[in-house]
């Protein structure tokens, strides 16, 4: 029987509009590390001010140390096409994101296959906070609240790809260890996707004025 293999990745971004860097980790059916990887990609623009922040990967360092685009995505799609179940921390973010930065770099879409198995670790843990910690209810923890909880005294680089991307790994498997996988954590990939394409402009309907001289 072949083995699983499950992708975590998460992105770091400026603003919506594009990838500052990208890091994943693979792994088995145990949770044990198989392959991972990350990336800082070359800006096309300035990286604002508000993303340096959070992220810390300023314009110059991205000049100097980052790769193309399309080198990137190329690279992280050898790993996903491999991939059985793709788990993100808010998976609907992550996947938008990269199917924006595959439309910018004019490429097919990484992973596009429409039968993936998309995991959202976010609302796995949503579901483990409301039954641990009901003064929660209708909040969505983010990965550090989350990761604390899970795992007191242990602490990650937060808002670095791959150490959110190990991180989102790391939940996951002890949240499946707890038996907190429920259906709303399991997205339709090809709806998901589907919604992040861009819409195509609508042809227009204006009909042709007429002459109103009558003939004859």
């Amino acid at each position: 029987m072949k083995e699983l293999k499950y992708l975590f990745y998460d992105t770091e971004r400026s603003g919506n509009d594009h990838m500052v860097s990208i890091g994943y980790v693979v792994t088995d059916s145990t949770g044990a590390i198989l392959d991972e990887g990350y990336e800082i990609i070359k800006p096309y623009k300035a990286i604002s001010r508000s993303s340096v922040a959070i992220h810390g990967i300023t314009t110059s360092e991205a000049r100097k140390k980052g790769i193309a685009l399309s080198k990137a995505l190329s690279l992280f799609n050898r790993v996903a096409r491999n991939s059985d179940v793709i788990g993100c921390y808010s998976a609907s973010g992550d996947l938008c994101s990269m199917a924006l930065a595959c439309e910018h770099a004019r490429m097919p879409l990484v992973f596009d296959k429409g039968t993936a198995t998309v995991v959202d670790v976010a609302q796995m843990g949503i579901n483990y906070m409301w039954e641990r910690h009901p003064d929660t209810f209708g909040m969505t923890p983010s990965l550090e609240a989350l990761y604390n909880a899970l795992f007191p005294g242990r602490e990650f680089v937060a808002h670095n790809a791959l150490s959110d991307a190990k991180a989102a790994a790391e939940c996951f498997w002890e949240l499946m260890r707890q038996g907190f996988l429920s259906f709303n954590a399991i997205l339709p990939y090809a709806k998901v996707i589907e919604r992040c394409r861009p819409k195509k402009k609508a042809k227009s309907t204006k009909a042709k004025k007429q002459d109103p001289t009558p003939s004859g």
